[in-house]
């Protein structure tokens, strides 16, 4: 009949082994968590960005800015 023989470099690695794995599936339950929720708040997102690009008062805002701050305002020429 045979035994099993435990010491306590096999107790240390199967530790090591089972953190390893433990690790692995957090990082994919994480992982896979972020991306469901990504993929739930894409389209809100879309929506938003789409209403605030598409009003008239974030481009006068934006151009009165620009036209304001001529000093960030630059053509820079290569000689």
């Amino acid at each position: 009949m045979l035994s099993a023989t435990v010491n306590r470099q096999n107790i240390g690695s199967l530790r090591s082994t089972t953190l390893r794995v433990a690790a692995a599936c957090g990082y994919a339950l994480v992982s896979s968590g972020t991306r469901l929720a990504l993929l739930a708040a894409t389209p809100v997102l879309v929506l938003a960005l789409r209403g605030s690009v598409r009003s008239r008062a974030f481009w006068e805002r934006g151009l009165a800015r620009a036209w304001r701050r001529k000093v960030r305002i630059r053509f820079v020429t290569h000689r």
